[in-house]
């Protein structure tokens, strides 16, 4: 018998994968899978009117979003325009900020 042998008795079983993973792309799907059929309805009623006929679609859903986004980005800019207008621009700022940001971005595409 050697010195170091294994111990048979103290097999571990596998270890079972968690649920998380399948439940969490589950849950994105049932989320998107709206959007993702308004989309595809654009994209028929296209095919569609290629062929002369001009079908109707309902997108609710993707004109909601559309107006949300709208209204964040009019919300951004009425909070950000005052700011950006009254802040004095030294040419010592920008150049710190230019070499942080391309090493920022120099180090995300190294990656």
């Amino acid at each position: 018998m050697r010195k170091f042998s294994p111990n048979l008795f103290d097999v571990t079983p596998p270890r079972r994968r968690s649920r998380t993973p399948a439940a969490i792309v589950i849950l994105l799907g049932l989320l998107l899978s709206p959007l993702v059929f308004e989309t595809t309805q654009l994209c028929t009623a296209s095919w569609r009117g290629m062929t002369g006929t001009v079908p109707f679609v309902d997108t609710p859903m993707l004109n909601t979003l559309g107006s949300g986004l709208q209204s964040a980005g009019d919300d951004l800019r009425s909070t950000l325009s005052p700011v950006l207008r009254n802040l004095p621009w030294n040419p010592s700022y920008v150049v710190v900020f230019g070499l942080g940001w391309a090493s920022l971005a120099a180090l995300m595409l190294r990656r």
